[in-house]
């Protein structure tokens, strides 16, 4: 059975048999095996319409393969980091993971911590001003930037009031 066979099999709609042979290469070339666990996460990320946390990945993972365990979850994700295949979004109360899949920034709302993916394309020029400033190569999902979505402007916090789009505060 393929790895594309397998992850219909699970549910995963976007896969083509090109986007898990590319994903197993990957692997290899990196020395890592291709493997069950691996192939459920890479399946439950195909489909994710947003990035994922570590405990809606282990409730997803548990109703598909009911053997696999937080403590391997966690490995993966940082087998599949390593390689390049995933990648994390750093939130005060833990990470979202979501796959690499070309270039692109995230922009994260700093009161209900929802993650949107923007295109590369979108920050070529603040990314090139950060690489020349600083002489950094960023990577994939290498800028983050941090502000309130447009749901949350639309409501202030209880007890305080919410600060003005796209304005600096110091």
């Amino acid at each position: 059975m393929t790895a594309t066979t397998t992850a219909r099999r699970l549910g995963a709609r976007g896969v083509s048999d090109n986007s898990f042979l590319l994903a197993r290469e990957q692997l290899e070339r990196a020395g890592k095996r291709w493997t069950g666990a691996r192939l459920v996460i890479l399946t439950l990320l195909v489909d994710a319409p947003a990035h994922k946390t570590l405990a809606q990945l282990g409730k997803e993972a548990a109703a598909l393969a009911p053997r696999l365990n937080m403590s391997t979850i966690q490995r993966t994700l940082h087998t599949l980091s390593e390689c390049g295949l995933v990648h994390a979004v750093h939130l005060h109360h833990g990470a979202t993971y979501g796959l690499t899949d070309g270039p692109h920034q995230h922009a994260v709302c700093t009161r209900c911590c929802v993650v949107q993916e923007l295109p590369g394309a979108a920050w070529t020029t603040t990314v090139e001003a950060i690489e020349d400033a600083s002489g950094l190569a960023l990577g994939v999902g290498g800028l983050v930037a941090y502000g309130l979505c447009s749901r949350c402007q639309r409501r202030p916090a209880p007890g305080r009031s919410a600060l003005p789009a796209g304005r600096w505060h110091g």
